[in-house]
């Protein structure tokens, strides 16, 4: 739907998500070695295997991937070097739109 798509483009922004992780068709950005999540709706498994791809699963590593993988690329080099603090409206929208992704 075009309002979550709007609202996780600003989040994906404003969060600096853009910088290691791409959506063809959707957003651009990303960087060689960093997860592509263009189809990410579709994988059975997310955080590099460590979970099952379930909106539970989903919002508890976006939530805080360090306690799911500690010492992670996402936590050091994104949540940790740019002061990432999500919502928990930032968090069900994020899930929302990736779950979309198939």
């Amino acid at each position: 739907e075009p309002a979550l798509i709007a609202k996780v483009r600003e989040l994906f922004q404003s969060k600096t998500c853009f910088s290691c992780h791409v959506v063809r068709g959707h957003m651009v950005g990303g960087s060689a070695g960093y997860p592509d999540l263009t189809h990410v709706g579709s994988r059975t498994t997310i955080a590099a295997g460590v979970l099952q791809n379930t909106h539970e699963q989903l919002a508890r590593w976006i939530t805080n991937p360090n306690l799911v993988k500690p010492g992670n690329k996402m936590w050091v080099e994104g949540y940790l070097k740019n002061n990432i603090k999500l919502t928990q409206d930032d968090i069900a929208a994020l899930v929302a739109y990736l779950e979309s992704l198939k």
